[in-house]
């Protein structure tokens, strides 16, 4: 029990005896391939990677447990912006703002 307690919070593939239902590829990626979330005397539970849903196994019904190599993709990280540089901006001349001032005002009035 102690070596199986290894793969909680481990993604895994559960190998089972044959059942009496037949599998498509996708339903047994579904029903067999999940995260360990625990490990009882009767048996291994996991929560499904596609769906969520849980499944549970019985140790009489388990032939292995394979631990899967998990690959995670880089986050894209969105370029950074470019720092301000006022030789490049189109600046106005504080000198020049009460005449822009007084101009907005005589516009609006």
């Amino acid at each position: 029990m102690s070596n199986l307690r290894y793969f909680i919070g481990r993604m895994v593939t559960i190998f089972t005896v044959p059942m009496n239902r037949p599998f498509d590829q996708k339903e047994m990626f579904h029903y067999f391939l999940g995260m360990v979330e625990s490990v009882d005397s009767e048996g291994v539970l996991i929560t499904q990677v596609t769906t969520g849903l849980r499944s549970y196994f019985l140790f009489n019904s388990i032939v292995g447990i394979v631990e899967e190599e998990v690959e995670v993709e880089e986050p894209e990280i969105p370029e950074a912006p470019k720092i301000f540089n006022a030789e490049e901006a189109k600046c106005i001349d504080p000198s020049a703002l009460s005449d822009i001032i007084e101009k907005i005002k005589a516009e609006n009035n």
